[in-house]
């Protein structure tokens, strides 16, 4: 909210109200930049506290910041770049591409592009990408080779994005960090219609996933180290609209790790 709202100042339209409110993408946009009066604010909350204690990983070698559920807002920063990973595979790196001194056409343009200066700077942003996600692709491989953790993991969307958390974690002392910001994600809480149906594997899946990711910090001697949090656009109503729920003014959120102090 942008200020306390009772339901009397909100029927009378006399409070200050979140932009957008009742839209999914733009509510989405409020929790990860925490800005409900600015939906354009540029940068995610997460993304600006990477930008604050990024100094703590200096002589990294990975981004502090990883998604294993695609762009997010949340983790959009000035300085700290979001990489995103592949729940399943891992780091894609460039398929077909040698780096070596094959003489195939591809890979030889590759190498042209990756050791000429240009003069654009376009080329020249496209150049440190390239070359940064050519880096990173390797260092990832290698570190998730050898890093698995012996906690089992549901095979749902969201629990197969923790267990690669974990393996990550697993990895941190190869990447040289000693901070991290990681986010996932599962959809299909919209739940307007078989709320009945839909809502209890959502929530069973949420459960299990928690709990084995919970699990994998305390396996890896972390979980006084790893806060995990969940967020939301908006919650629904308990007052059933058929057979599912309307939208609600509110929800309840976990916040898990043993550095909590409930």
């Amino acid at each position: 909210l942008v200020e306390p709202v009772t339901k009397a100042r909100y029927l009378a339209d006399t409070a200050k109200l979140p932009r957008s409110l009742f839209s999914h993408q733009e509510q989405q946009v409020s929790w990860s930049n925490s800005r409900a009066d600015d939906l354009e604010a540029g940068t995610g909350w997460g993304g600006r506290v990477a930008d604050l204690i990024n100094s703590l990983n200096a002589g990294s070698k990975v981004s502090m910041s990883i998604s294993v559920a695609g762009a997010n807002t949340f983790q959009s920063a000035n300085n700290v770049f979001e990489y995103q990973i592949s729940p399943y595979a891992g780091s894609i790196g460039l398929q077909d591409v040698d780096f070596g001194s094959q003489p195939d056409p591809v890979s030889k343009a590759y190498r042209t592009l990756l050791a000429n200066s240009h003069p654009g700077l376009f080329e020249t942003e496209y150049q440190r990408v390239l070359n940064r996600a050519i880096s990173t692709d390797q260092i990832v491989k290698s570190a998730l080779a050898g890093a698995n953790v012996s906690t089992v993991f549901t095979s749902g969307e969201l629990g197969v994005q923790l267990q690669m958390v974990a393996r990550l974690i697993a990895s941190r002392d190869l990447f040289g960090l000693k901070r991290q910001i990681f986010f996932c994600g599962l959809s299909g809480f919209d739940n307007h219609g078989d709320e009945l149906r839909d809502h209890p594997p959502l929530l069973r899946e949420l459960s299990q996933g928690l709990a084995s990711f919970y699990n994998a910090t305390k396996e890896l001697g972390v979980s006084n180290k790893v806060t995990t949090f969940t967020m939301s656009d908006f919650g629904r109503t308990y007052r059933c609209n058929g057979r599912g729920a309307d939208h609600g003014w509110g929800g309840h959120h976990f916040i898990l790790g043993d550095a909590v102090l409930g």
